[in-house]
């Protein structure tokens, strides 16, 4: 009998959207089980996880050894690291899968090797013989309890180029159709990848949204204001060379306003690039944007804005 045992020894999850920073963003992560039985002889701590350099073949993400910004994540259920386990017991852990960025078009394969560890060793099954000079004379070399988990990836739209249907290629006649009513029609050269954002024409043609305007500290209306965009650069007017502000924007979700991100110290001389968005990893589509306004310094009483343009 092994000295340990993993049930079940493998874990599928269902595709995930890769996280951004805000994770109220996203849905809540999938999490599935294994438990490891201990048939040792002894008691065995369990000090951490990581990833094994075994793949069976598979794709791997993750580097071996312990290593925990990674996208899979394990738990002791209902505990802590570091736990032990007697023998002749079992000890379940819980395995949460959220994919993280890791550059454009990363793949949609997410898959790793998790093995725990006592200390800084890898928890095995057996142990060599070696002779006197410490040469192995069994072959019988230890093997780590591993389990293996994969998931797919939901990319965000922003992780590939989008044309609005306006922007096709009309130049060719060959690809243009004429109806008996006179409608003409064509078809692109190439795929057309579109989502709500490339249909913004109203917000992308027009001034800033306002989401806040006040001489003081302050915040927008209740509920936030719709935007419908997947990005936006935040644009502030009104600041003097004598006042400075902290900017926070939110986005609105059930349980109220979520941070998104916060600017401290903001001068006129320092309100340019603020943008939210692709570049950052956030898709803010479908959210209402709610602005906070704090630790205002305006002597000169100035009318302070803040405001968005969509950028995609």
């Amino acid at each position: 009998m092994a000295n340990y045992t993993v049930s079940p020894q493998a874990l599928v999850f269902n595709k995930a959207t890769v996280q951004g920073p805000v994770a109220a963003l996203y849905a809540t992560p999938q999490t599935l089980s294994f438990k490891l039985t201990n048939n040792s002889g002894a008691s065995v701590k369990v000090t951490n996880y990581g990833f094994s350099t075994s793949t069976n073949g598979d794709a791997v993400t993750q580097p071996a050894g312990i290593y925990t910004n990674s996208d899979f994540t394990v738990a002791v259920h209902s505990g802590s690291f570091p736990v032990t386990i007697t023998n002749g017991s079992s000890q379940q852990f819980d395995v949460t899968y959220a994919p993280l960025r890791r550059g454009s078009s990363f793949g949609d394969i997410r898959s790793a090797i998790l093995t725990l560890f006592s200390g800084n060793q890898a928890l095995v099954n057996g142990t060599p013989v070696y002779n006197t000079v410490g040469e192995v004379v069994d072959l019988l070399y230890p093997v780590p309890i591993t389990v293996g988990v994969g998931g797919g990836v939901l990319e965000e739209g922003y992780n590939y180029s989008t044309t609005a249907p306006v922007y096709g290629d009309t130049s060719h006649i060959s690809r243009e159709t004429v109806t008996n009513a006179g409608v003409v029609s064509y078809t692109p050269s190439s795929p057309v990848n579109m989502t709500i954002a490339d249909l913004d024409t109203g917000r992308h043609a027009v001034s800033a949204i306002e989401l806040y305007s006040g001489t003081g500290a302050g915040t927008s209306v209740a509920g936030g204001v719709v935007v419908r965009a997947r990005g936006v650069q935040v644009l502030v007017y009104g600041l003097d060379t004598a006042s400075h502000i902290d900017l926070e924007i939110d986005v609105v979700l059930t349980g109220g306003p979520t941070l998104v991100y916060k600017w401290t110290g903001l001068t006129y001389s320092t309100v340019s690039g603020l943008f939210l968005g692709n570049a950052e990893g956030i898709d803010l589509q479908g959210m209402n944007l709610y602005a906070q306004v704090t630790n205002v310094t305006n002597p000169n009483t100035n009318t302070i804005k803040i405001g968005v343009v969509v950028t995609g």
